[in-house]
């Protein structure tokens, strides 16, 4: 199937993913204490599959991280691409990061930096109904101009109450690091 096709049955516009951090909660502008601190900063807004295809996920998240700590949070929707739109919500909510796993840089072009950041989060479903579920996600930052390739796809895996979510192929969203200036 077409990028073009899958995201028209999917049910996806650019003015919808431009909605996202705006429904996010106010992540479009995190404040931090002192943003001169050493850290990197990271900033995503993608769409997710899993691996049968039968299910999407929408994240955004906005945060920073340090060498063995991270702050951050979201918001997500998933849902099932079947008949057509409005598609079934599957579940929907906030997340918030819980714990660092590590990041790993493949280097830095200007202030955009390529790397893939690992990190326990809590997920708080608003839809069906209120949960809690653990999670662990990989952020994944490809910079193309830079030629920094990680070797994964860009975007966002996520492992939460049963559910494996992947970058779609061709990548829908963005995701950036930005260390802090130095």
């Amino acid at each position: 199937m077409k990028r073009r096709e899958f995201i028209k049955k999917a049910g996806l516009s650019s003015a919808a993913l431009a909605s996202l951090p705006v429904a996010s909660g106010g992540l479009t502008s995190p404040a931090w204490a002192d943003d001169e601190e050493a850290g990197t900063w990271f900033r995503f807004v993608v769409v997710s599959v899993t691996p049968t295809g039968s299910d999407l996920v929408a994240i955004n998240g906005a945060g920073k991280f340090g060498d063995s700590w991270i702050q951050g949070r979201g918001s997500f929707t998933h849902w099932v691409p079947t008949g057509s739109p409005p598609f079934p919500i599957v579940a929907a909510g906030y997340w918030r990061a819980t714990s660092f796993g590590g990041f790993t840089s493949n280097g830095v072009y200007g202030t955009l930096e390529s790397g893939i950041l690992e990190l326990g989060a809590t997920f708080r479903t608003t839809i069906p109904g209120p949960a809690r579920l653990p999670a662990e996600m990989r952020v994944v930052c490809n910079v193309g101009p830079g030629a920094l390739q990680t070797g994964e796809h860009e975007g966002v895996f996520i492992h939460v109450a049963g559910f494996e979510f992947e970058p779609l192929e061709p990548e829908l969203g963005l995701t950036i690091f930005v260390p802090a200036p130095g």
